[in-house]
């Protein structure tokens, strides 16, 4: 996972230690977890701390000096795929089961979004901010190729698209109103 700058990357190895580089630097820092990570993110755009999803279905959040801060706790199943919104202030943690959304500052659950039929395949936050865009796995016929906008404001779903099954990954354009699908 590398920062919004390029300026560094973070990574995990089999272990399940996670090490975060600095670039231009020349320069890494090793955080011992021990325990497989399968998601990481910063949390702050100075790269001193950043969320680790792991095995135990936890999400945890670290500094750069190897301190543990926080673990959240609220899913079933292992997290996928953690995004931050800075505008907002929010992180989102996901999982098949869950969306969990997240204050920045204070790592406390602000909502959770369940699937009614079908597991969360994908969920990113929309460049202006506004939004939440998940995404199904397919299987069902109600669901399947399905984008889904969530307002961010009043946590309803506001807009539907419809999109070809075969296409499994999709990325929202800066306008933050199209998307593409792949």
């Amino acid at each position: 996972m590398s920062d919004y700058t390029g300026e560094s990357l973070m990574f995990s190895d089999s272990l399940g230690n996670v090490f975060v580089a600095y670039i231009y630097k020349n320069r890494f820092v090793t955080v011992a977890m021990n325990s497989r990570a399968y998601a990481l993110q910063f949390l702050d755009m100075n790269k001193l701390v950043f969320a680790v999803a792991t095995y135990d279905r936890n999400v945890k959040i670290v500094n750069n000096a190897g301190t543990l801060l926080e673990v959240l706790k609220g899913h079933k199943k292992k997290v996928t795929a953690i995004k931050v919104n800075y505008s907002r202030q929010v992180f989102l943690t996901m999982s098949k089961e869950s969306i969990n959304l997240w204050n920045l500052k204070t790592f406390r659950r602000i909502r959770t979004l369940f699937p009614k039929k079908e597991p969360f395949s994908q969920a990113v936050f929309s460049p202006d901010a506004d939004y939440l865009i998940s995404r199904f796995e397919v299987g069902s016929l109600e669901q399947s190729g399905k984008v889904y906008y969530w307002n961010l404001t009043t946590f309803e779903m506001e807009k539907e698209f419809d999109v070809d099954p075969v296409y499994s990954l999709f990325t929202v354009l800066s306008d933050g109103k199209n998307f593409v699908a792949g």
